[in-house]
């Protein structure tokens, strides 16, 4: 009796992962046409329990300045004060708040803090063969990117694909 009694309130832990090499963090700025930027520079902390994820917490940061839009030019624009302002703000974070089952996956709720401005976002993603996979939107204006041109439609879609292990 006593040993079902103490299973009852045994403590669950969730698995922490580290990312691992061949991680993409992409950035569609025009939605209509598929151009995409990358970002490498990712960091993280990963605690995550794919039967409980109300449980699971995750921090990530990128490095700003290793923005890559394939395009010497462009990527210098990417960098300026109007679009990321690298030289001030060199580090994107999301901070979760709250993870839930949803459908065939899980949905998150965190901030974003991108120049120096915190949103907060929610979107779907999923967990299979240890990977994280998702995408969300974000308007720029909301987060004060006013290069005209670089955002021609107002939105900018980010979608990642990131290897963990334990």
């Amino acid at each position: 009796m006593f040993c079902f009694f103490a299973s009852a309130f045994a403590i669950h832990r969730s698995t922490d992962w580290k990312v691992k090499e061949g991680y993409t963090v992409k950035v569609f700025r025009n939605v209509q046409i598929q151009f995409p930027t990358y970002f490498k520079g990712l960091k993280a902390e990963i605690s995550f329990d794919e039967a409980h994820p109300e449980k699971s917490n995750i921090k990530a940061t990128i490095d700003a300045t290793t923005v890559d839009t394939g395009n010497e030019l462009m990527t210098a624009h990417a960098k300026e004060e109007s679009v990321l302002h690298t030289d001030k703000y060199p580090v994107i974070t999301f901070e979760s708040s709250s993870i839930r089952k949803s459908g065939k996956g899980y949905e998150i709720t965190g901030n974003l803090t991108l120049k120096g401005i915190t949103k907060p976002v929610t979107f779907p993603f999923t967990f299979e063969n240890e990977t994280f996979v998702g995408a969300f939107s974000i308007l720029a204006k909301d987060f004060n990117i006013t290069r005209s041109g670089a955002v021609p439609s107002g939105e900018i879609k980010i979608e990642f694909t990131i290897p963990v292990g334990r």
